[in-house]
């Protein structure tokens, strides 16, 4: 919902976004993956991907290793020219006056 609701808010087309899910514990974990997502994109085509993970408010090795270098190879591998992660909110003077104020 929050992918969702960021894609709307920023006026992305919708064919132009996919949200999908790197985090699994089991097969049955939410779908679809983004390992298979890149293999998708990258077959149809696509040559450049930004990857947002909005669930995550500081970066972590979740993100920068498997996201930022191990699915940057692969999509690289298939064909794509630039997969970018944007980065998490981490210790940004706004995200921390924003839980300062829940918070307080």
């Amino acid at each position: 919902a929050t992918a969702r609701n960021l894609i709307r808010t920023m006026e992305i087309d919708e064919d132009r976004a996919t949200v999908c899910f790197q985090s699994r514990l089991t097969s049955n974990w939410l779908q679809p993956f983004t390992d298979q997502t890149l293999r998708e994109l990258a077959g149809k085509g696509c040559k450049k991907v930004l990857v947002i993970c909005p669930s995550f408010t500081a970066d972590c090795l979740e993100t920068t290793v498997e996201i930022g270098h191990e699915y940057c190879a692969l999509f690289l591998s298939l064909g794509g020219t630039t997969l970018d992660l944007a980065e998490s909110l981490n210790d940004s003077d706004a995200w921390v006056e924003a839980v300062a104020q829940m918070v307080g």
